[in-house]
């Protein structure tokens, strides 16, 4: 390939990927998006438990923060997506107690109160004035501040509003839950992005979830990059990076595994942070206090099941379900998916999906990966009795802790100075603009939109 084939290289076709490289064609650029695996958007790929599919992802949406950054760049490329509302409302209960509460949207920071007396094991009562100060405090925060606050600590917010020590531990309750961590882990690592900007999506009505038709890789990332191809891109599919090509203080191109080089005036950085420190020879001063902190999370990892039902078992199956330890952190949540996408479930059956977020340490705690899975189900029971009768089969994923972005450790600069022409705009960079799937869009289209400002 030629020097000046392309305009942008972007290295990673998830969701961060295709979205600067959708931005960039309608910006009149040419990129060349490779594609690592053997199509787009592996990570929003479906399991399957024989006909019936496993949605693995449900794009999350902040209406309210502008609009949406999938959502709009699907419109404006005029991909044929297809949206079927997703999980609106939530239900909690503690473990130990047969009782469940519906978690209603909450306008306000007394309403946000309200809702936590109802499953609080503790009185809140005589701090409410406390508690609806600070959450007043939260939701107040423009949403652009708010996505600012990625590196600021919880803890450190919580006590520059003078939160007591139970205010602090029900704020940080909800941020464990909503990021599905346990109390140590929420009160180390949540940022304030991480843990108030969930709670305002979810619990306060400024997000939404949605599911694409059929799924949100073929009905959404397998469109943007087709859509890229008919305006002119390049999608490189099955292609391994195997190192960003420099020269001097500049970017020039990147190294495929096979040996072949390909040159173009920009290289942008669509991937994990952690796969950005394999593919630079030179790693910058700004980029190795990223990569080591990412290192310190490596331990925290998704487990997801999806259990095939003959029988119904969730007595709400349009509500996600949270089941919390007695302390308040995060114990495991559970889905339904024949109501929210019915055409992933056959006739008669009935698919719960099931995940939860472990330490290293607690996986070796269970016996590995299949005892993990195994005390899955146990607690599936304890949350939907009945469920082990109703079982015919499951099937199971895993994969690095998805909520990386949410804690306050370092971000990926967009540019550095001392290796010009390098772009990052994968999910562990900054600035961002909106959470989850919304989180992932937004520093995609914002790095396309820095990289040709004037376009």
């Amino acid at each position: 390939m030629k020097t000046d084939d392309f305009d942008v290289i972007v290295v990673g076709a998830g969701i961060a990927g295709l979205c600067c490289a959708g931005e960039l064609v309608l910006r009149g650029a040419r990129p060349l998006l490779i594609c690592e695996s053997k199509e787009v958007g592996y990570l929003y790929r479906s399991a399957w438990i024989g006909k019936n599919r496993c949605l693995m992802q449900h794009p999350a949406r902040q209406a309210s923060w502008g609009g949406g950054w999938w959502f709009g760049l699907a419109r404006r490329l005029n991909i044929p997506l297809k949206l079927y509302s997703s999980f609106r409302e939530f239900r909690i209960g503690t473990r130990g107690s047969s009782v469940v509460h519906d978690l209603p949207v909450c306008v306000s920071a007394s309403a946000v109160v309200d809702a936590m007396a109802q499953f609080s094991p503790l009185p809140i009562g005589e701090y409410r004035a406390g508690m609806e100060k600070v959450l007043g405090a939260a939701l107040a925060i423009p949403y652009q501040e708010l996505c600012n606050m990625q590196e600021v600590p919880l803890v450190k917010w919580l006590a520059d509003q003078g939160a007591d020590e139970f205010v602090s531990m029900m704020m940080l309750a909800i941020g464990a839950n909503f990021i599905e961590l346990k109390m140590d882990q929420a009160r180390e690592r949540l940022s304030v992005f991480g843990s108030i900007g969930p709670l305002r999506a979810w619990m306060c009505g400024e997000g939404e979830q949605w599911n694409a038709f059929p799924d949100a890789r073929e009905g959404l990332c397998i469109p943007l990059a087709q859509e890229v191809e008919r305006r002119g891109g390049k999608v490189l599919r099955g292609q391994k990076v195997k190192r960003v090509l420099i020269e001097g203080d500049r970017a020039v191109g990147v190294e495929l595994e096979d040996g072949s080089k390909i040159k173009a005036p920009k290289v942008a950085l669509a991937s994990g942070t952690g796969r950005v420190g394999k593919l630079l020879d030179r790693l910058p001063d700004e980029i190795v206090k990223c990569i080591e902190y990412e290192k310190t999370i490596e331990g925290l990892e998704d487990f997801t099941s999806f259990s095939l039902l003959d029988k119904p078992v969730d007595v709400d199956p349009r509500k996600f379900m949270f089941l919390i330890n007695p302390d308040g952190s995060s114990l495991q949540c559970t889905f339904s998916l024949q109501t929210v996408a019915p055409w992933t479930t056959e006739p008669g059956k009935f698919l719960l999906g099931a995940e939860v977020i472990l330490s290293r340490e607690e996986v070796d705690e269970l016996g590995g990966a299949d005892g993990v899975f195994a005390n899955m189900e146990a607690i599936n029971e304890e949350m939907h009795p009945g469920y082990t009768k109703a079982l015919l089969e499951t099937a199971t994923l895993r994969h690095p802790h998805w909520a990386g972005p949410n804690l306050c450790g370092p971000k990926l600069p967009r540019t550095i100075d001392s290796l010009k022409n390098l772009w990052f705009v994968g999910e562990g960079s900054a600035p961002v603009g909106g959470l989850y799937v919304d989180l992932s869009a937004s520093t995609g289209i914002m790095g396309a939109q820095d990289m040709f400002p004037d376009k």
